[in-house]
């Protein structure tokens, strides 16, 4: 089965690099339809996933992105990404994220950064500098080409069919829960508490929110893989922001108390 899970993977990471793609030679129209395939292609497998994740431990999106920004007087006058593979590919990801969600409005994003004369923004620039990089690196670290994977994923799929028919048909086996999963789903609901607390404060600034909102929607995303260290990760980040809200103190503090119990268990 292990190789029919890495070809079931490989087709999901050739499948985004395939929608990635679409918004590197496509154009303005109909760019934010695409850039939630986007999305939702790294959702859809988990080895993507984890490898984005990875790439946001201790990113700080607000910073990087002043730092990138033409505005940056440093910058000579164009956008420039962090010259870390991690950070850059960081900030690309946040940045679709940050689109898909309207908290950027995109089509103004690309005027202000990727200017023109005419003040229509030169998309095909934003697609070089932005989302180039963010599918060159992926297609790096998964041994696949930048563009047509079709060849490499048909040889895949002969070898783990062939691994198939030779393996034994396993036995059902009724699913139980394991502690890790009764974790994340409780985990889950209280992140969900805390981000309709969030959502509905009006006392907290609009940049804090938007931060705030932000981590936890990742937390959230990171439960359906069940993984800690992500998760403690965005907790830090989480508790340093939200440490005088005090609206949300008592259910943020019931969070910290289910894992801390979950750790003394084991």
């Amino acid at each position: 089965m292990e190789a029919n899970y890495k070809v079931q993977e490989l087709t999901k990471v050739a499948d985004f690099i395939s929608s990635i793609n679409n918004l590197v030679h496509g154009k303005f129209i109909l760019a934010d339809v695409k850039i939630n395939e986007v999305l939702t292609k790294i959702e859809a497998s988990s080895s993507l996933f984890h490898f984005v994740q990875e790439q946001l431990i201790n990113f700080n999106f607000e910073k990087e992105l002043r730092k990138a920004e033409i505005k940056n007087r440093f910058n000579g006058g164009v956008f420039k990404l962090p010259s870390s593979e991690r950070e850059a590919t960081a900030l690309s990801f946040c940045l679709l994220v940050e689109f898909d969600n309207k908290n950027i409005d995109f089509y103004e994003f690309i005027k202000e950064n990727f200017p023109t004369l005419d003040n229509k923004g030169d998309y095909k620039a934003f697609a070089d500098i932005v989302l180039t990089p963010l599918r060159d690196t992926v297609a790096k670290y998964f041994g696949l080409s930048k563009e047509n994977n079709e060849e490499l994923i048909k040889q895949l799929e002969a070898q783990a069919q062939e691994e198939l028919i030779e393996e034994e048909q396993p036995e059902f086996v009724p699913e139980v829960k394991t502690k890790e999963q009764e974790l994340f789903e409780e985990l889950e609901k209280i992140e969900k508490h805390l981000l309709q607390l969030v959502e509905h404060d009006p006392k907290i600034k609009r940049v804090l929110k938007d931060d705030l909102i932000f981590i936890l929607k990742a937390m959230i995303y990171a439960n359906k893989y069940q993984d800690l260290k992500i998760l403690n990760a965005l907790l830090v980040s989480f508790e340093h922001l939200a440490k005088k809200v005090h609206s949300i103190y008592f259910v943020y503090e019931e969070l910290k108390d289910v894992i801390l119990n979950y750790y003394s268990k084991k």
